[in-house]
């Protein structure tokens, strides 16, 4: 209980700068539109796509994605063609078959590339069974050929993220038009430059990392990833939703996430620079109780997860200046060496996520589905 309460205190020398938007530093960037769905029965879609490739190392390739977002907060069919990435450099059709079943309240789907080179996407469609003869039916998609100019990154008509809610732009990598297309007079051509290739599903020493320390951030970034993506395609509503008075939102806890994450920055390399405002927010998203329950909502997604990766990507810097030897030290005033801390701050995260999950399960479905560009497959 003296800890908590020694937590609770020291969380005005914490270190965070809160900001709206960032660029998020990742080694692959997708891309998506969404389809709202009405689903009485099981239904067979396919995603196409012409692609094609121009890239100097292994690890860079594209794919295109789909994912099927169930009600109840669960995930359906997905695939991202991870097993059989693309990377010929010539123009050819590549497709993805999936399931729309009965629970299966939207269609997210689109493209993402990994790592450096040039990338070239272009004839994007969309087919689904229809429910009463059982043939596949094309679905309209906005800009499939990309024949509105992609200029400053910006897709029209796309988002660039997993979804609308989960917007970001990936440092390293930009979007334009391309003259070179498969079809009509352009295609969409993403390049990558100056990207680190990072192993997903991997836990061990990274460039740029002693090895003890680098094998400490991928088991941070593994759980940090997990939580964006559990939350990235919330609504404002079902971010603010509160189980009973006592209970706190989905929003809160990224907050405390965040503010938690703060603390032991400055606990672990004494770093402090914060403003006023800066210090009783972060307050109120430690402590959360009736004030921030009171205070912590309204926002949507984007401004929870700036907040969050903004204190990651703090926490990464910080750790590149440390070797493994700085993980064995016991901190003035503590009683706990700069490893513990660390590994409390993964468990802390792992122990919300779960409670996060449990919150988005009992969040009641809404009446009514808002259709996007009146999509709707009946």
């Amino acid at each position: 209980m003296n800890s908590i309460k020694i937590l609770l205190v020291s969380i005005f020398l914490c270190n965070i700068s809160f900001v709206k938007a960032q660029e998020q530093e990742r080694d692959w960037v997708p891309f998506s539109q969404i389809l709202d769905l009405e689903v009485k029965k099981d239904l067979v879609f396919e995603l196409t796509a012409s692609v094609k490739v121009d890239v100097k190392e292994p690890n860079s390739q594209a794919g295109l994605w789909a994912r099927v977002d169930n009600k109840g907060k669960t995930m359906g069919f997905f695939d991202n063609m991870s097993d059989r990435p693309i990377k010929d450099s010539t123009w050819k059709t590549y497709s993805i078959k999936g399931i729309l079943d009965s629970k299966a309240k939207r269609l997210v789907f689109g493209g993402l590339v990994y790592g450096n080179g040039s990338f070239y996407y272009d004839d994007f469609k969309l087919s689904i069974e229809n429910p009463k003869t059982g043939k596949m039916e094309e679905v309209a998609i906005d800009n499939s050929g990309f024949e509105e100019v992609v200029a400053n990154s910006e897709i029209p008509k796309w988002w660039i993220g997993i979804s609308k809610e989960a917007f970001e732009n990936t440092a390293g990598f930009s979007m334009n038009s391309s003259d070179e297309s498969s079809e009509g007079n352009h295609s969409l051509k993403i390049e990558g430059k100056n990207i680190t290739r990072t192993v997903q599903n991997y836990i061990g020493p990274i460039d740029g990392y002693s090895p003890q320390i680098g094998t400490l951030v991928t088991m941070l970034n593994n759980l940090s990833e997990r939580v964006e993506y559990a939350v990235g395609n919330m609504s404002q509503a079902e971010l603010d939703y509160q189980l009973d008075e006592k209970s706190n939102s989905v929003g809160a806890l990224i907050m405390h996430l965040a503010a938690t994450e703060t603390y032991f920055q400055e606990a672990t390399f004494g770093e402090s620079n914060l403003s006023e405002a800066e210090l009783e927010e972060l307050r109120i998203a430690m402590e959360l109780g009736d004030e921030g329950r009171q205070h912590i909502k309204g926002h949507d997604a984007t401004y929870y997860l700036d907040i969050y990766k903004k204190a990651r990507k703090r926490t990464l810097e910080l750790l590149k200046e440390k070797d493994d030897a700085w993980l064995a030290e016991v901190p003035e005033g503590s009683t706990v060496n700069n490893h513990f801390s660390w590994f409390h701050v993964m468990e802390h995260q792992s122990s919300h996520l779960g409670q996060i999950l449990l919150l988005q399960k009992r969040i009641p479905e809404t009446k009514t589905l808002d259709l996007k560009n009146d999509k709707k497959v009946d």
